[in-house]
């Protein structure tokens, strides 16, 4: 799946992999760099918290989804501790 897929294509989204996903979003970038840097960081979240399906990833309570989010960015922000 190389072509961006429009809401209205969509059938079975829960099928879609995160990768997929991922894939499908980066390529809306036109930097390659962005591109690159993107879809690391945000394959490393769903890495971190072991999703691979969109159809898994809905069924994280919101709540428990947005105390992951500020885990890995506390984790993964890098800090000058100069300022």
């Amino acid at each position: 799946m190389n072509d961006i897929v429009l809401q209205n294509q969509i059938n079975n989204i829960e099928d879609f992999s995160i990768s997929e996903i991922i894939e499908n979003f980066t390529q809306l970038k036109n930097s390659r760099h962005t591109q690159r840097s993107y879809k690391s960081d945000i394959s490393a979240f769903f890495n971190s918290i072991d999703v691979v399906f969109l159809a898994d990833f809905g069924l994280i309570p919101y709540p428990k989804v947005v105390d992951q989010v500020k885990e890995f960015l506390n984790q993964n922000t890098k800090k000058d501790l100069q300022t």
